[in-house]
């Protein structure tokens, strides 16, 4: 069984932002594009095929080892914004307070997973 299946789902890139330091700021700033490597966006905080280890890795390695970055980008849909911002009884919930890098409009939750297995 192949892993990746096609679909007639389209998602339509609805903003773009980073986070230029998350030490002093955890929002992101709008950016109008965002060239891609496997280290992610070079402005991004975030960037980088590795990373000094965390607070949140600490029963798997010590402080600051140098490990794999698994988060060179932020990716959320707006479909799910719009219900956490009606959750939270707003009008709507800005990308950049959430530090998103990258909203996405168009593909559905379930239904997607549900076809494809």
């Amino acid at each position: 069984m192949p892993a990746l299946k096609p679909t007639d789902y389209y998602a339509t890139v609805k903003w773009l932002g980073s986070v230029k330091d998350s030490e002093t700021n955890l929002t992101s700033t709008p950016t109008v594009e965002m060239p891609l490597t496997f280290a992610g966006f070079e402005a991004e905080f975030h960037a980088g095929l590795t990373r000094p280890s965390c607070s949140r890795v600490k029963q798997q390695y010590p402080r600051f080892t140098e490990i794999k970055n698994a988060r060179q980008l932020s990716i959320v849909s707006q479909e799910e914004l719009d219900l956490i911002a009606a959750e939270m009884g707003l009008a709507q919930l800005a990308p950049h307070l959430v530090g998103a890098s990258l909203v996405i409009d168009g593909i559905p939750d379930q239904p997607v997973w549900a076809e494809l297995s």
